[in-house]
């Protein structure tokens, strides 16, 4: 049985809602959680993996690849840093380097790099 009109209505306005809400993230909230992620991601664990798959692949996405469906294994606060940081450089028209130097991008390069290292 297909949505009657009004049943999409209020799809499309619990969607705008949600965009509205995601739209009125401040910097400082996306900048803590890209800290957060960077954090994860100098370490040496599976959560650390997938944290350095996404800041390298947002970094350089022509050199290095991440496996989106390994990124649905992160914990609940990680995942949700995840969906914040996509959303504000997709509504910023940003890239990461706006917000992150090299100097905080090489030691995850230089620990998780050839992992994640497109084949040439």
């Amino acid at each position: 049985m297909s949505d009657s009109i009004i049943d999409r209505f209020n799809k499309q306005r619990a969607q705008i809602d949600e965009d509205r809400k995601l739209a009125e993230l401040s910097t400082d909230a996306v900048i803590e959680a890209i800290q957060e992620i960077l954090s994860h991601a100098y370490g040496d664990t599976g959560g650390s993996k997938r944290c350095a798959a996404f800041i390298l692949s947002l970094w350089d996405g022509g050199k290095y690849k991440c496996d989106l469906q390994d990124l649905l294994y992160t914990d609940s606060s990680v995942h949700h840093q995840f969906l914040m940081v996509m959303d504000f450089l997709h509504k910023t028209n940003n890239q990461l380097y706006t917000y992150v130097d090299e100097s905080q991008v090489k030691p995850i390069i230089e620990a998780w790099g050839d992992v994640f290292l497109v084949e040439q």
